[in-house]
């Protein structure tokens, strides 16, 4: 994991360390929001986001919205709502249906501008951050991503 926060942290803010890119994150110093959400998410992971560091998060989140609005892709528009998702999964909510459900209505919206491949790609980063999170015992994170990793695929097979 440090050899990845250093690469996405290098993304950000070139010769920085890991505690000068969450500071830099947290001051709002802009990122190019898909490695800045990596380097987040593997925080996360590391158990280093905590629910104080949900600015970084929703920064990242603006940052993307921002590329969306100038033409962005669809990587730009799954950032959006990956960074929605690393938001509820730091602040416990991702085991509420209510979230469970908007999340699955957000995927699915972007999934409406992506490839196969690229549809693929943000249900894999969620099974890996589920099987990350339970080597973790982060049960309401392995829980929620469960959940939601599932209806994903039944939304995805009942539109096909």
């Amino acid at each position: 994991f440090e050899k990845a926060l250093s690469f996405y942290g290098a993304e950000c803010y070139p010769d920085a360390t890991a505690a000068e890119v969450r500071q830099a994150l947290s001051d709002g110093r802009d990122c190019k929001p898909y490695p800045a959400l990596n380097f987040l998410a593997i925080e996360f992971l590391l158990g280093h986001l905590t629910t104080e560091d949900v600015g970084s998060v929703d920064r990242v989140a603006e940052w993307a919205e921002k590329e969306v609005r100038d033409g962005g892709d669809f990587w730009d528009r799954a950032t959006v709502v990956d960074a929605a998702l690393l938001r509820q999964l730091v602040t416990g909510e991702i085991g509420e249906h209510d979230v469970q459900d908007e999340l699955v209505r957000r995927y699915l919206r972007v999934f409406t501008f992506g490839t196969r491949r690229q549809k693929g790609s943000p249900i894999s980063q969620m099974e890996f951050l589920r099987d990350m999170t339970a080597w973790r015992k982060n049960r309401t994170a392995v829980d929620g991503l469960s959940r939601l990793i599932s209806s994903l695929e039944e939304q995805i097979t009942r539109r096909s």
